[in-house]
């Protein structure tokens, strides 16, 4: 991805990470063209996308099939999570939802190359 800059202003390139790259991953990816686009560039992928079946959850579709850009979920391939994956992506931002997949994250990771952002603080506190 690029480094796109949208009226002098860093477009924040976004990963959207959960289990199989199915559901809550590609609802956040979805959600964040139909309302962000083009203010982010926004991709999607799974720590175990590999091993899941390769079409999007049946609800996803149904929330977002309707919306464009969002119909393109209906062409939606889960993706694995790799060290390439992130190295293409070049995130400014991980997003992801627990602290098993934080870790998970850290494990395919290159140090210190990214933030990752999830429900816990840097040292573990909940966020209130």
């Amino acid at each position: 991805m690029d480094e796109t800059k949208e009226n002098d202003v860093k477009v924040p390139r976004v990963l959207y990470v959960c289990g199989g790259n199915q559901g809550r991953s590609v609802l956040c990816h979805y959600i964040t063209l139909l309302h962000h686009a083009p203010c982010h560039h926004v991709m999607s992928a799974g720590l175990y996308a590999d091993q899941v079946d390769p079409w999007p959850d049946k609800q996803a579709v149904i929330i977002l099939g309707k919306h464009a850009p969002c119909n393109s979920i209906l062409s939606h391939t889960p993706t694995q999570l790799t060290p390439e994956v992130i190295e293409s992506v070049n995130p400014d931002y991980i997003l992801l939802a627990t602290r098993s997949q934080e870790c998970a994250v850290n494990a395919v990771s290159l140090p210190n190359s990214i933030l990752i952002q999830s429900k816990l603080c840097k040292h573990g506190h909940h966020h209130a």
